[in-house]
């Protein structure tokens, strides 16, 4: 009798948005420490052109889009409103330093999953992201 074995799904693709170096190097090591593949960018139009790029040559999106709200060349609140025209969103949680709700609101109708402000809590952090990856498995 042949027994059923369940495949192993490839690792969730997490592209890392934030200007702060240091930021991002923790970020990553946490998620690579949960077995994540970690793609990073420092800027918003390499993060702009990364995403684009991939939605045009049909190319892999990542799972999940871990975006800072603000970094130099476009803003995150601009590469979202630019994927939503390109209908090519991630699943997204948005890094802020402003703790401001209005943000939050305005970032929720532009389809984030969820909202962190900064400094972050790594726990919050792994837990958003692993809401975002799920969320983005589960057909609309």
């Amino acid at each position: 009798m042949a027994r059923l074995v369940s495949p192993t799904p490839p690792p969730v693709k997490v592209l890392v948005a934030d200007d702060d170096d240091d930021a991002r190097w923790t970020i990553r090591v946490a998620l690579e420490a949960q077995g994540y593949d970690v793609v990073e960018t420092s800027d918003g139009d390499t993060t702009l052109g990364v995403l684009l790029d991939a939605a045009a040559t049909r190319g892999a999106l990542p799972d999940v889009l871990l975006l800072d709200f603000v970094m130099p060349g476009t803003s995150g609140i601009g590469i979202l409103r630019a994927l939503r025209r390109a209908a090519a969103i991630p699943a997204t949680v948005l890094m802020t330093g402003f703790p401001d709700r209005s943000i939050e609101t305005f970032a929720r109708n532009l389809g984030v999953t969820c909202v962190l402000f900064k400094p972050l809590d790594l726990d919050q952090l792994l837990a958003a992201v692993l809401e975002a990856a799920c969320a983005r498995s589960v057909p609309a």
